[in-house]
């Protein structure tokens, strides 16, 4: 009979005798290191080389600003840049109420919740990581910031409903004509999601009618004006390019981004934010959007 156990250390052993360079690992935390990712095991770091050797990233998802686009990105699977208090002195761990998230891309577009009873709670299961809204009150966000004025304006995010009950998971701009925003699920089309661009059309993505909850999706949203199209995209399936429904002004407006919530008022996401990442400038090719989609999928446990 064979020794699976044993063929698992083995593995394991080579594994961390031969990292590939950039990887490192610290036996004190068990975890693997590489740029601005962690990883909790071996699978995790050979998906990440995966994306590397696929589409030719050089640090995943950094890759994405690398030309200095305008927006962020949100990873609650990184400890390091969530903390309890709003001047981010305090780090958050499991269980804690979140006051800062900050942004990975480097362009600082963090995001705040001043008040302790309206922040998201840190969680974690089977090793994914995810701030959790209660539907309520609860969201991150009250800084504007600005696309610095491109045409195109894209945004993914992965997130996990407990209600079907409409309600947002990301926005820019809440109601403002300028901004976009992302539902999930949407009670207005019936449908797991719905996607918004500069006061244009509503469209209704993915399932229909609304799968019932828990329900997990990996969302992608693009305008882009240079082409006058509209794209969206659930759990890598593409169901929407819409013509001439988008602005080519406005994204050059200081705006309030938003986690959890529509406008500051209305709208509450009840679910996991598991991550987001949005940027200005020339949209993603489909190689770039599979890869991050599949990055984002990884981070949620959502099966494309």
């Amino acid at each position: 009979m064979v020794d699976t156990s044993q063929s698992m250390r083995d593995y394991v052993e080579n594994f961390r005798a031969n990292l590939p360079a950039g990887i490192t690992y610290d036996p004190i935390l068990s975890r693997y290191f590489c740029n601005d990712r962690r990883f909790l095991n071996e699978w995790e770091v050979e998906r990440y080389l995966n994306y590397i050797n696929k589409f030719g990233f050089t640090s995943f998802p950094s890759s994405l600003f690398a030309n200095g686009e305008e927006g962020a990105w949100f990873d609650p699977s990184d400890l390091t840049t969530m903390f309890t208090d709003t001047a981010g002195t305090t780090q958050a761990t499991v269980g804690d109420p979140v006051a800062l998230i900050q942004d990975k891309s480097g362009n600082d577009w963090h995001l705040t919740q001043s008040t302790a009873s309206k922040r998201p709670v840190l969680r974690e299961d089977s090793g994914l990581y995810y701030l959790e809204f209660d539907g309520v009150d609860d969201f991150i966000g009250e800084e504007d910031y600005n696309f610095g004025g491109p045409d195109n304006v894209e945004v993914f995010v992965a997130g996990e409903y407990f209600q079907t009950a409409g309600a947002t998971i990301v926005s820019f701009g809440g109601n403002n004509s300028s901004a976009y925003f992302i539902s999930h699920p949407d009670g207005f089309s019936d449908a797991e999601a719905r996607v918004r661009f500069n006061s244009g059309n509503n469209y209704g993505i993915g399932e229909t009618p609304i799968p019932a909850a828990p329900h997990k999706s990996v969302i992608y949203a693009a305008s882009e004006s240079d082409t006058a199209l509209v794209w969206a995209r659930v759990n890598g399936v593409q169901y929407l390019t819409a013509n001439n429904d988008t602005r080519t002004s406005g994204w050059d407006r200081d705006q309030r981004m938003l986690l959890g919530t529509f406008r500051t008022s209305s709208g509450f996401y009840s679910g996991k934010f598991y991550g987001a990442i949005t940027r200005g400038g020339t949209r993603s090719t489909d190689e770039t959007v599979q890869a991050v989609e599949q990055y984002l999928a990884d981070k949620s446990g959502t099966t494309l």
